[in-house]
């Protein structure tokens, strides 16, 4: 007897409860002989799976407590630094751990098979994860647990390894610069002096006046800050050229669109600061840093500075082009302020050169010695901090939050799930052929009366 009736050609739920009533032995024998069978394929030949994780953040040894700082000197290299500013460039951190080059040296190091199938197999089975704190959490999937733990810990330490030479590089490649003007500058201060005082023995010693060695200190100064602006741009250019590298590596054509999304808007803030720059300046010439109208154009510089850096969260962009974008903004300051600096340099210059005959020659000598000697001390100070910045490379470490241990459990694959989903669905093929059956039943029925 067939128990779906052919009704309009539709099945109701009462048939397929009938359906399945009648038919629910080599339903369920079916399903519990798949599950079965899964079951045992699962535990006794898939290969087993293991994972062990590791969370991390980058902090300083010292108790200085100026990583924040030293994040943003560095730059472009400050996004290696997960932990600074509350998460800086983590998609970065994601890239250099999942590079073909850095897997393939954790593989080589643990002894593993690194050709390039084997790299790209273990690239499969490691996911990172970067949270807004900044900390960032590894996890890796082996054949054995000691294996899986093992890779982990290898995994944070060559990424400990490529943190500390980047930093390395970057602070000795500053020290190394510095190094090579202060040789420079401590040869022209020698030199200046040398000739002053050869013109003060030859000729006796000339006081100048008072205005006159005003202008000179003034112009000494001046060279200085002119200096010290030029080696910060120096440092931002280069910063913008690694910035700019990653970019082409990772951002496709982004860096066209957000130079022309910017450029115009720090166009203007750059003519600002140059006229606000030049005010200093010449207030600086007869006022000092703590009067009113000193105070005031330094505040103005100050804002207008914040408010160029500001401009960075009006342009969307992705988290890859975060560094070149304030490449730019921290470059076209700078130009703003050396392009301000050394038209009153070359202003002041040529009212030095115009002094009576007298006065030129032994005037020039003592400006020299002068601009020589405030430019090799700014120097000196340079080197210093070039030299602390280079020493904090053993000072930043890898911080382990949650260090990785011998997994005691496989992550994969689950025998239970895959046994609960074979028998999900080998039940529904069953009802779908206990269904079928019986319609066939009715159709088969009806022909033969047809027939008779």
């Amino acid at each position: 007897m067939a128990y779906i009736a052919e009704t309009d050609g539709e099945i109701n739920l009462v048939d397929i409860w009938k359906a399945v009533k009648k038919h629910y032995q080599p339903i369920i024998g079916v399903s519990f002989a798949a599950a079965l069978i899964v079951g045992i394929v699962t535990f006794f030949w898939i290969p087993k799976q293991y994972q062990s994780d590791v969370a991390f953040y980058i902090h300083e040894k010292s108790s200085s407590g100026i990583l924040s700082a030293f994040g943003s000197q560095l730059g472009a290299l400050g996004s290696f630094l997960p932990s600074v500013g509350g998460g800086a460039n983590a998609d970065l951190c994601r890239d250099i751990v999942l590079a073909r080059q850095f897997l393939k040296r954790v593989l080589k190091a643990e002894g593993q098979p690194h050709q390039q199938e084997d790299v790209k197999r273990f690239k499969e089975k490691i996911t990172v994860k970067n949270e807004k704190s900044g900390v960032v959490s590894i996890a890796v999937l082996a054949k054995s647990p000691k294996l899986a733990y093992r890779l982990a810990k290898r995994i944070s330490k060559e990424y400990q390894q490529v943190l500390e030479n980047e930093i390395y590089q970057n602070n000795s490649s500053n020290r190394v610069f510095i190094e090579e003007q202060l040789a420079k500058s401590e040869a022209r201060l020698e030199r200046a002096e040398q000739q002053l005082l050869n013109y003060q023995q030859q000729n006796g010693v000339l006081m100048l006046p008072e205005e006159v060695a005003k202008a000179i200190e003034y112009f000494a100064e001046l060279e200085k800050a002119r200096l010290e602006v030029r080696i910060g741009l120096d440092g931002a250019r280069r910063r913008l050229h690694e910035a700019d590298t990653m970019l082409a590596q990772n951002g496709g054509g982004l860096k066209e669109s957000i130079r022309a999304a910017i450029n115009p808007v720090l166009q203007q803030y750059k003519l600002k600061l140059s006229e606000v720059e030049v005010q200093l300046a010449r207030a600086r010439e007869t006022l000092t840093d703590r009067h009113p109208t000193v105070k005031s154009l330094l505040a103005q510089r100050a804002e207008l500075i914040s408010k160029m850096q500001q401009e960075e969260a009006n342009i969307t962009s992705p988290e890859v082009a975060g560094d070149y974008l304030k490449g730019l903004v921290e470059v076209a300051g700078l130009e703003a302020r050396h392009e301000s600096l050394t038209k009153i340099y070359n202003q002041k210059k040529a009212q030095l050169d115009r002094l009576p005959e007298q006065l030129l020659q032994y005037g020039r000598l003592v400006r020299e010695q002068k601009v020589a000697e405030q430019i090799y001390t700014l120097l000196v100070s340079q080197l210093e901090q070039a030299r602390i910045a280079e020493s904090r490379e053993n000072n930043v470490e890898i911080q382990i939050i949650d260090a990785p241990v011998i997994p005691d459990k496989k992550h994969s694959p689950s025998t239970v799930i895959n046994i609960l989903l074979t028998g999900i669905i080998t039940v529904f093929l069953g009802i779908g052929w206990a269904v079928f059956k019986e319609r066939e039943l009715v159709f088969g029925s009806a022909d033969i009366e047809a027939g008779a």
